[in-house]
């Protein structure tokens, strides 16, 4: 993936986005699983010492983690590694 690159420990992730309603209440992305939400790995920055982290990836990082970036027209998260809490199998 070109362009962005994150530096250190983090990585770039494309968050997959899930829609909800409680009630009327729309939830916005992450809210519907409580403390949890998939992404995608687009991105491994060089000092990530996981041999499971790779690009194209599913990953379960804490709600509300990461930092937002665009990234070819997208809006996508720059995390560090210890928000991450597994990779999917």
């Amino acid at each position: 993936m070109e362009g962005l690159l994150p530096e250190g420990d983090n990585v770039l992730v494309d968050p997959i986005r899930r829609s909800g309603k409680i009630g009327s209440f729309n939830l916005p992305v992450g809210v519907k699983g409580g403390t949890q939400t998939r992404a995608v790995v687009l991105a491994v920055g060089p000092w990530v010492k996981s041999p499971s982290l790779k690009v194209g990836e599913t990953v379960v990082m804490k709600s509300y983690s990461g930092t937002p970036v665009q990234h070819q027209g997208k809006e996508c998260l720059i995390v560090p590694t210890q928000d991450l809490l597994y990779v999917e199998g």
